[in-house]
């Protein structure tokens, strides 16, 4: 009890005292503003405006679900949500018709660009997906093709000699020749269970098997538009966790699949700016409970990611010498009951 009472009087000038040490973290006052999430979902809603306006429909209808994520109950974002849906459905259906005919007029290079552009505006468009994934067949399966018979030809075989037999061998097909159509086959396998993944929102999962099949056909057109959707809509969803860093570099991963995509630029710094604004808070918010050591790691999330950003640097200082002092004056306290 005694012990106790010691502390207690070494360290009441020192709180009274560094008390007004922590009076300069907080921020002026000024006027409430708008939480990041509510600032973050009218920027979205008027961007998906200003891309529907532009025709860049697709990008329009992520922002309106980003909006929307936040502000489930906005009329407006709602009504221009199912505004662009309408128009890319209707898009879509006339990219795949006109797939459709080019396919009959056996053109199946133009056709496919078509029945892909269909996808990019519809991802779930079923009659789309079927004819950009289904097998071109082989000379040998098309119609007026035909082998052979077998059978007249075994009969007008001659007897052969033992030194045929031996050459047979020579001049036999090796197994080796038969992997090509099993890896055609398991390549089909993953590219259709990794579509299969994307409309079921399973995105890590479906990207996983868009990697299986780049790994063996390196330009495959359908696997590589889907892993940009994949990971773009993964990115989306860290960052609506506010999971900021790992939406970043998902972003970074959608920007490999395409550099065009202006979009993941956007979000990549405003990833950046909210993750510091969070954490810089967040550390105030420890520093006035005096939890030294939560503002300190807070801080240095914040530097590791931009050194320079507001008074970042100097609070940390600072709030290390104040930890220092307080270590200081526990252990003299410490010192002095044992004596």
């Amino acid at each position: 009890m005694q012990l106790l009472k010691t502390i207690f009087l070494f360290l009441l000038p020192a709180a009274v005292f560094f008390g007004c040490a922590l009076a300069p973290v907080k921020e002026p006052a000024k006027e409430k503003a708008p939480a990041p999430e509510e600032r973050f979902a009218a920027d979205s809603a008027a961007r998906a405006k200003e891309l529907e306006a532009a025709g860049r429909l697709p990008e329009a209808l992520r922002e309106y679900k980003i909006a929307l994520t936040v502000r489930p109950n906005d009329r407006a974002a709602t009504e221009g949500r199912e505004r662009v849906e309408k128009a890319l459905r209707k898009s879509a259906d006339e990219h795949t018709r006109a797939g459709l005919r080019l396919q009959k007029e056996g053109k199946p290079s133009q056709a496919l660009q078509q029945f892909l552009t269909a996808l990019r505006l519809w991802p779930d468009h079923r009659e789309a997906l079927q004819m950009a994934t289904a097998r071109a067949p082989l000379p040998s399966e098309k119609q007026g093709v035909q082998k052979a018979p077998p059978g007249p030809q075994v009969k007008e075989l001659p007897e052969k000699p033992a030194v045929m037999e031996e050459a047979l061998p020579a001049i036999e097909i090796p197994p080796a020749q038969e992997e090509p159509k099993e890896s055609v086959d398991q390549v089909a396998v993953y590219r259709e269970h990794g579509m299969e993944l994307y409309r079921e929102g399973r995105h890590q999962e479906a990207l996983s098997e868009f990697n299986k099949v780049l790994s063996v056909k390196t330009n495959d057109p359908v696997a590589k538009e889907y892993s940009y959707k994949a990971s773009f809509e993964l990115a989306v969803e860290f960052f609506q966790k506010k999971e900021y860093l790992a939406a970043k570099e998902q972003f970074l991963v959608s920007l490999k699949h395409n550099s065009n995509c202006q979009q993941c630029h956007a979000y990549i710094r405003r990833s950046e700016q909210l993750f510091k604004e969070l954490h810089y808070k967040q550390g105030i918010e420890y520093y006035g409970k005096e939890q030294l050591t939560d503002a300190i790691l807070e801080w240095e999330l914040v530097r590791s990611l931009d050194p320079n950003y507001k008074r970042v640097d100097y609070y940390i200082k600072k709030a290390k010498d104040l930890q220092r002092k307080i270590d200081e004056l526990k252990k003299e306290s410490m010192e002095d009951a044992q004596e």
